[in-house]
């Protein structure tokens, strides 16, 4: 489960976050597998930070259950 939740919180926190932002604010405007680049302008930064919160959370996640499976 937690390695599961490692590779989830990553991959989201990478490709549907950080990668959207970079091209966003560097003004690459190419297409790609992002969410967050398919949605109007107005709408890409905030996906791009609520996919950034939602993989911390599952990071979050990760780490608390790598620390209730060492405590058992």
């Amino acid at each position: 489960m937690k390695a599961t939740l490692q590779v989830v919180g990553w991959v989201l926190l990478i490709s549907q976050g950080i990668i959207p932002l970079a091209q966003k604010f560097s003004g690459n405007e190419l297409g790609s597998f992002q969410l967050a680049r398919m949605l109007p302008v107005g709408m890409q930064v905030p996906a791009s930070i609520g996919a950034i919160v939602v993989a911390v959370l599952v990071l979050v996640a990760a780490r608390a259950a790598a620390g209730s499976a060492a405590r058992k």
